[in-house]
């Protein structure tokens, strides 16, 4: 609840911080705006999750190689097959070198990983300047609708 003076008491009178009632004539209620809001949280979040879901299992497949997990056991198998595709995009822009004893470091890994973990962080800022730049406009247009 909005209160222009914070040491006064409450008001149960639902009005938005530009003092238009909140009573369905071309008003935004609370309710509609934490819902809004909520809805709209959730995308970031689900970005996010995504994001470095790609980055868990691309650097799962750092540290096999690094440890040199035997490709033909069926976990290596599945967890290559998996992020083959993440990796291909990135695959030969760097040589991978080899530490000595077979461990290979795998540089185009490491650079996927580092790829996309930004593009998940450009996508949810460019979201959250689109819902910045949405509210900013819908709270211009909120009040009163005339006659």
């Amino acid at each position: 609840m909005y209160q222009e003076n914070p040491s006064a008491p409450p008001t149960n009178d639902m009005s938005d911080p530009n003092g238009y009632p909140a009573d369905g004539h071309g008003t935004v209620t609370r309710e509609s705006a934490v819902t809004r809001t909520r809805a709209s949280s959730m995308w970031p979040n689900l970005i996010y999750t995504v994001f470095s879901v790609i980055v868990a299992i691309i650097a799962i497949r750092v540290i096999m190689k690094l440890f040199r997990a035997d490709p033909s056991a069926p976990f290596a198998q599945f967890f290559y097959g998996l992020t083959q595709p993440l990796v291909a995009p990135f695959r030969g822009l760097f040589p991978n070198p080899a530490l000595g004893g077979g461990v290979q470091l795998e540089i185009n890994s490491l650079f996927a990983i580092v790829i996309y973990a930004l593009i998940g962080w450009v996508l949810v800022r460019l979201f959250m300047l689109a819902r910045s730049r949405s509210t900013a406009t819908s709270i211009d247009r909120v009040g009163p609708r005339a006659g």
